[in-house]
């Protein structure tokens, strides 16, 4: 029984054993273009069926919430919260894997209607969940996580919280890196971008270098529109590597570093720390506390020590620029540590090993090459290659 919407049959691929949903055609937010790279190279890696819902969750959302307030029982919120989304899988799959960037995304989960009964494992990555004080009033959109195998977690403060709620094994699991497409190899560009300040940022240390910008000693690269819409995923990504293959420094601090309302304290783990290091840039910022970030980026000098407000930051550059052979060390180690531990292909490697699914030889093959670019570059002498640009 359904009071709104329809039911539609998924057209299968009898091949494939990876079932998926995107929701890339309702979202296109600038901060969804990264997992849409995941998405993008597990199809090429895996034999991958995907469905694209055309039609927003919003009002599904809604009536689900007021459904949950009214009545605590599963049947009654199923028939009251209508999809206009809704499919219904006519084979049978290995694994159901969804993304989702939080928990308002995940009632997307509610219009499989039979993906239980058709996927043998699933497991959903659940980008950002914060404490349990964030959480406190939000539980019932957890819920359809109670059915999943495992649930992987972007931020490691929500792993313990999520688990007891939902009564299902949760892991933290970072983000990772297209760190084929963010190396700057095999021909590294000119870095003439000094410094780029992406999203988030001090007021405080913006004005710093937008002083020295106006004073020309630096080319200061920085958003000077509102706009998280993003019409094409894949462009973007492409931007924002090759634009980061420029750039000898980036500033990259925690998650959400100026909310405090939201983080509650908790520092994690940012997409910003994966990109700079895979595309060769010295990243200065605020990192997450040690026992953390070390073991992820745990190589020296993978982040130098800022404070999120930073007016003294052209007195960090001018020390670092004074040290050449120390820039092209810390170049060379984030790259080569990336193409080792932050591709993407690691973090699928993951899942598919949790749920005692094999390797694909695709993937394999991406292995090999990571490795092989990383003994290439440690052999490139990249003092020479990433040499700082002269100032005017």
């Amino acid at each position: 029984m359904k009071l709104l919407g329809r039911t539609v049959r998924f057209n299968s691929n009898p091949g494939s054993r990876i079932f998926t949903l995107s929701e890339r055609v309702i979202h296109d937010r600038v901060w969804h273009a990264a997992f849409y790279e995941w998405e993008d190279l597990i199809g090429e890696w895996d034999d991958v069926d995907t469905h694209l819902p055309v039609h927003s969750y919003k009002l599904a959302r809604r009536l689900y919430t007021l459904a949950n307030y009214a009545t605590d029982s599963k049947w009654a919120i199923r028939v009251l919260t209508p999809h206009f989304n809704s499919c219904h899988l006519n084979q049978k799959y290995d694994l159901f894997f969804i993304i989702c960037m939080d928990i308002f995304e995940l009632i997307a989960i509610t219009s499989i209607r039979n993906w239980r009964e058709k996927c043998r494992n699933a497991v959903c990555y659940l980008d950002e969940c914060w404490s349990e004080e964030w959480l406190k009033g939000r539980e019932f959109l957890l819920r359809p996580l109670q059915e999943f195998d495992h649930v992987f977690l972007g931020t490691k403060n929500s792993v313990d919280v999520i688990s007891k709620i939902i009564g299902r094994p949760c892991t933290y699991l970072p983000m990772g890196v297209d760190a084929v497409k963010f190396a700057p190899f095999p021909v590294a560009p000119r870095r003439s971008i000094d410094v780029w300040n992406l999203g988030r940022r001090s007021a405080v240390t913006h004005q710093a270098l937008l002083e020295l910008a106006e004073q020309k000693h630096i080319n200061y690269y920085f958003d000077t529109v509102k706009s998280g819409n993003v019409p094409s995923p894949n462009e973007h990504r492409l931007l924002v590597s090759n634009l980061l293959k420029r750039s000898r420094y980036f500033i990259a601090n925690h998650a959400r570093a100026n909310e405090m309302g939201t983080n509650h304290g908790h520092m994690e783990i940012g997409a910003r720390f994966f990109e700079g290091a895979a595309a060769g840039a010295v990243m200065l910022g605020k990192p997450p506390a040690p026992e953390a970030f070390n073991q992820y980026f745990g190589w020296p000098d993978a982040v130098i020590p800022l404070p999120f407000d930073a007016p003294d930051i052209a007195d960090t550059i001018a020390e670092l620029d004074a040290q050449p052979q120390r820039l092209a060390r810390i170049r060379k180690d984030n790259v080569v540590n990336s193409l080792l531990q932050h591709d993407w292909v690691y973090r699928w490697r993951r899942v598919l090993e949790t749920v005692d699914l094999e390797v694909t030889p695709r993937m394999l093959l991406r292995e090999s090459m990571l490795r092989d670019m990383a003994e290439k570059i440690r052999e490139t002498d990249l003092s020479e290659r990433l040499a700082p640009v002269g100032r005017d």
